[in-house]
């Protein structure tokens, strides 16, 4: 008798009510695995951009406009990992409110803004060490905190205009479903053709700029390099030749410069 309540006890423990059975428990081993994923992936992005805003508040030297620019796509990155990636967490839950037509709205339309986001601040870091290479003598002349400033509130206004225009109807599908049966897809929420213009303008576009800029700033780089080598076998037996110094300061711009390009191609 008290083995057949406790095995009653123990089935009704394991169900849930009627009106919850879409936050079911029993998820299954990839579901496991993706949530436990998704978890640490958010709490590493989270502690290794909160040590580069850390970093560049703590250090003065890496206040300049350049590392603005690092700034403005770890507060990118950061969204992912504050935002976005909870918010997918949840929806790996089946939650009943996840599965709300405007909860899956907001979500398709916070994806969009993380994307945005992190492509066009990488694009500006790009273009910007492009610009310190290309011409590194006038590179502190021409990029100004005050252009850099102007320049993260464009990519800002461009990467939130653009991913949140479907939340007011812009690109949005018009016929609006109550629940859906899955997790939030674009192709639910979203027109064709806003995701066709999408993908070319923010996501190919700078893409292929990223892609051309680096490779121009490496065969620029070799070029230097090979210069600067034989500019230093020349002067070996001329180190009192005025033009000396000058050949230098541009050398150590440029390895300076070099530096920075190979540690942001990392990232």
């Amino acid at each position: 008798m008290f083995s057949n309540t406790s095995k009653a006890n123990t089935t009704n423990a394991t169900r849930l009510p009627a009106g919850n059975a879409n936050f079911a428990l029993d998820l299954s081993p990839e579901v496991i695995v993706n949530i436990v994923f998704f978890i640490l992936l958010a709490l590493t992005i989270i502690l290794v951009n909160f040590l580069i805003l850390a970093s560049i508040r703590v250090n003065l030297r890496l206040r300049s406009p350049e590392y603005m620019l690092i700034l403005s796509l770890s507060l990118a990155d950061l969204m992912v990992g504050v935002f976005l990636l909870p918010v997918r967490t949840l929806e790996l839950f089946s939650i009943e409110s996840t599965r709300e037509f405007m909860w899956c709205k907001l979500t398709i339309c916070l994806t969009l803004s993380s994307l945005s986001a992190s492509l066009l601040n990488l694009l500006a870091v790009t273009m910007d060490r492009f610009l310190a290479i290309s011409y590194s003598l006038k590179y502190n002349n021409f990029v100004t905190l005050n252009k850099m400033y102007l320049t993260i509130a464009l990519v800002w206004i461009t990467a939130l205009t653009v991913s949140f225009l479907p939340l007011v109807g812009a690109g949005a599908r018009t016929v609006e479903i109550n629940r859906v049966q899955h997790l939030c897809r674009f192709a639910d929420i979203l027109k064709e053709t806003y995701l066709v213009m999408y993908f070319i303008f923010i996501c190919a576009t700078p893409t292929v700029i990223i892609t051309a800029a680096y490779l121009k700033i490496f065969l620029l780089a070799r070029s230097q390099e090979r210069r600067i080598a034989s500019l230093m076998v020349y002067c070996e037996d001329n180190l009192q030749q005025p033009t000396l110094r000058k050949h230098s300061s541009r050398q150590i711009l440029f390895n300076r410069e070099s530096k920075a390009v190979k540690t942001i191609g990392k990232i």
